[in-house]
């Protein structure tokens, strides 16, 4: 069994479960949720997961905030790579001096092929509670080299929460940047238009400023419940920065902030999939302004 301490001298949590060293434990909040993580994951659904040795941004990650919950349960990750225990690596930890509660693992796909190559990775949860073994796996991320035959037609979603409260959770003083990458387009549906006007001393109507907003639909592809779950139920509310990479489409956006308007679901006759509409705003106006005070 291979298991390794990401920070030394730290505690080690997710989804609830904690695996101490002999400097920290974890005591239990007043109040104890955990936040959204892999462990309701469709073992078989494949996400995608590129490494760009020349290009950063095409780097992919993922992160899990995850709020502690007990101290006697004891917790072990391990890292498969093509069904076979691989080391694990690449995991980074960070803890919130604001919420001491909360505890964020972020997965660098890079770092982990550099260890291990590339290939087919999952990770396993075994925790222990009351001397019940319970073991969890996430889905497969298919950790390859960055080609843009391969990343056609998919979209790289990034998120932002910076001390927020969303459905209930207590963000304050978090700053979490995680991703998804899906397969589906982007497609660019042209403006939005406000107007703003004033009125004069005599009671003139004058137009003093235009602003264009562009409009978009995320088409999303065959997702499982609990991919939708993660970024249509649990972040609507927050800006969506996204990266498209079909070299086939008239435009290509990167990292273009957004703000979600409304989400239409079809489902797929006898399948656990889904696809989606998300339609989406940007986040920066282009203004005109017509007269000066």
């Amino acid at each position: 069994m291979i298991f390794q301490i990401l920070t030394n001298n730290k505690t080690l949590a997710y989804k609830g479960w904690v695996t101490t060293t002999a400097v920290n434990t974890i005591t239990k909040p007043e109040i104890s949720e955990s936040v959204p993580c892999f462990c309701n994951f469709v073992k078989d659904y494949e996400e995608l997961a590129f490494v760009d040795t020349s290009n950063i941004d095409n780097n992919d990650y993922r992160t899990f905030y995850i709020r502690k919950m007990v101290s006697t349960s004891e917790h072990l990750i391990k890292m498969f790579k093509n069904g076979i225990e691989c080391i694990l690596t690449g995991i980074e930890y960070t803890s919130n001096p604001y919420q001491p509660e909360l505890v964020e693992f972020r997965v660098n796909w890079k770092d982990v092929a550099e260890q291990n190559g590339y290939g087919k990775f999952y990770l396993e949860l075994h925790c222990t509670d009351f001397g019940v073994l319970k073991i969890e796996t996430s889905h497969i991320f298919n950790v390859v080299k960055f080609d843009k035959e391969r990343a056609k037609d998919t979209v790289k979603l990034r998120f932002d929460i910076s001390g927020l409260t969303i459905n209930g959770k207590d963000w304050t003083g978090v700053k979490w940047d995680n991703m998804v990458r899906v397969h589906g387009r982007l497609g660019n549906h042209g403006y939005e238009i406000e107007s703003e006007s004033i009125e004069t001393g005599a009671r003139e109507i004058i137009e003093v400023q235009k602003s264009a907003i562009d409009t978009f639909v995320l088409k999303i592809n065959f997702i499982p419940k609990s991919v939708s779950t993660f970024i249509i139920d649990e972040l609507p509310f927050i800006n969506w920065f996204v990266t498209t990479y079909n070299y086939f489409d008239h435009d290509n956006f990167k990292d273009i902030k957004t703000n979600v308007v409304s989400v239409e679901g079809e489902d797929i006759p006898n399948s656990i999939y889904k696809n989606f509409n998300v339609n989406l705003v940007s986040s920066i106006k282009k203004v005109h302004r017509k007269y000066t005070l």
